[in-house]
């Protein structure tokens, strides 16, 4: 049994990623890469989740241990491609708690490779669908339930960090990059939503602000009026877009 908890365990990382990634993007705080994610083909959030969310299923309805264990491969097998491709780029793997992607997240993919395949040596006849349907819903209910308290954790940390800071703040300076899909996608958010806000558009390495945004995109920092940093920079669009309203109502409240 303890064969199919591992395997469970495996689909059900897949699927939390699915839904996470779904409520986010239906939120329009998910940010999905705009360039190649496998290989050389781009590949659109829904396409993705539809794949994950059919793996998970397909270990659930499996005929045996031997074909689950090949499904789990095979999907993690491709997203090892993946976080080879997006190696250095963000990638919200599982949603709003995204974040740089490493040779870690490749190594941490094709590890699992191995690990279903003795889960499956070690699994005994596949229990019924019902159990197996009952394991990956509890286990992905953990995993999606563990990401959302880590992301609201970081948002909590993100909001201790500069809450002082933003009080004296003169402006948000928020600095994109061409072609970045998490800029595109805060734009989008923020609309005509009003603030001290001075958007600037990091042009290469030489820009004065490149080295600001270490790499990472969108970034916001919050600045005084000679333009000096007043607390560490903001990364990421749900955190950027929660600063930024945390800063009009300030500015609000200031006016009020």
């Amino acid at each position: 049994m303890i064969g199919w908890i591992v395997m469970s365990a495996a689909a059900a990382v897949l699927a939390a990623a699915a839904i996470l990634k779904a409520v986010d993007a239906a939120a329009n705080r998910l940010e999905w890469p705009t360039g190649p994610v496998l290989l050389r083909w781009r590949i659109p959030v829904g396409l993705a989740v539809t794949g994950e969310v059919l793996a998970a299923v397909a270990v659930v309805v499996a005929p045996g241990r031997w074909t689950a264990a090949a499904v789990l491969a095979g999907a993690y097998g491709v997203l090892a491609l993946a976080a080879h491709t997006l190696r250095g780029s963000q990638c919200a793997c599982f949603g709003a708690l995204g974040g740089r992607v490493t040779t870690w997240h490749v190594a941490a993919d094709v590890a699992v490779i191995p690990v279903v395949a003795a889960a499956a040596a070690l699994a005994g006849p596949a229990p019924a669908i019902p159990l197996r349907a009952g394991m990956v819903a509890v286990i992905t209910a953990a995993v999606a339930g563990t990401v959302t308290v880590l992301s609201r954790r970081r948002r909590r940390i993100v909001r201790d960090s500069t809450s002082d800071c933003l009080r004296h703040a003169h402006h948000v300076r928020v600095l994109t990059l061409k072609g970045c899909s998490g800029c595109e996608a805060l734009l989008t958010l923020r609309g005509g939503r009003g603030g001290a806000v001075v958007w600037h558009q990091v042009t290469g390495d030489d820009d004065p602000y490149a080295r600001d945004a270490d790499g990472q995109f969108p970034c916001a920092i919050v600045v005084d009026d000679e333009g000096r940093a007043l607390c560490p920079p903001v990364w990421g669009l749900a955190d950027i877009d929660d600063l930024l309203d945390r800063q009009t109502a300030l500015a609000l409240d200031g006016a009020g």
